[in-house]
């Protein structure tokens, strides 16, 4: 059996599998397809997908990240400083979990190229993170907030498409 080590010969099974190889500052490279699991980030990286042109959301085609813990968890939860999300689908199920997570006092988070949907919130920047940024992305049909600012200071909100949630930024 081939050995699973991340190179584009013998890709890693899962996004998880690359964040736990990659080092702080490392880039993992996501191929397209549909991904069933929930990602704790608790060090500095960049998840990269598809971002596709300078349109707002990522490309046809770019990688889906979809629930796999039953609704008990966020999609995302980004848990330390200096993390880049780009160029996903992220899809919350339906479940009454955010799809993305900013832990609290996490700043330098760039979130963007990414079609967010179907979850309680769409992007929530948890009390006291600051200096993040949320752009060009498309977030829709969230059933509260398709940002979700409480308490946050000195974020970016810019160039998204926010639609058919329940409050667009809150």
């Amino acid at each position: 059996s081939e050995v699973q080590d991340g190179t584009e010969a013998n890709p890693f099974l899962t996004i998880e599998e690359g964040i736990n190889a990659v080092p702080n500052d490392g880039t993992v490279h996501v191929a397209s397809g549909t991904y069933t699991e929930n990602l704790d980030i608790s060090k500095n990286l960049t998840l990269l997908g598809d971002v596709g042109d300078t349109s707002a959301g990522p490309a046809e085609g770019a990688p889906i990240i979809r629930d796999n813990s039953g609704c008990d968890s966020r999609i995302i939860s980004i848990e330390a400083n200096d993390i880049s999300i780009k160029g996903f689908v992220l899809d919350g199920d339906g479940c009454s979990k955010p799809v993305i997570r900013i832990d609290e006092e996490v700043s330098g988070v760039k979130i963007s190229d990414n079609e967010i949907k179907n979850g309680r919130k769409g992007v929530d920047l948890s009390p006291y993170s600051d200096d993040n940024t949320v752009t060009n992305n498309i977030i829709h049909d969230n059933n509260n907030e398709g940002v979700w600012i409480g308490g946050s200071t000195n974020n970016t909100i810019s160039d998204n498409e926010i639609y058919g949630n329940a409050t667009g930024i809150g």
